[in-house]
């Protein structure tokens, strides 16, 4: 049992993932990006069977981090452009 109370974070999905993936606000007691990654794939099947990189505040995160009360989470499927 957590002594956490849940945070909320904006919760943001950009192509194919848009399509399936709830947005707006996301409740949750994960505290680190990783974890809550974790319990988005848990809740959301697609997001396994679809690559992608996080972004938090708009800096794409490649390492695990400890997210903020409010925090941006854009979920964000490779893309290409020239």
């Amino acid at each position: 049992m957590s002594n956490f109370e849940a945070m909320n974070y904006q919760l943001k999905a950009f192509g194919i993932l848009k399509e399936s993936i709830p947005q707006g606000n996301l409740e949750s007691n994960q505290t680190s990006l990783n974890d809550l990654v974790a319990e988005l794939k848990k809740a959301h099947s697609e997001l396994d069977k679809n690559d992608f990189v996080v972004a938090v505040n708009r800096n794409v995160e490649h390492n695990n981090i400890e997210l903020k009360e409010g925090d941006e989470i854009c979920l964000m499927p490779p893309f290409a452009g020239g």
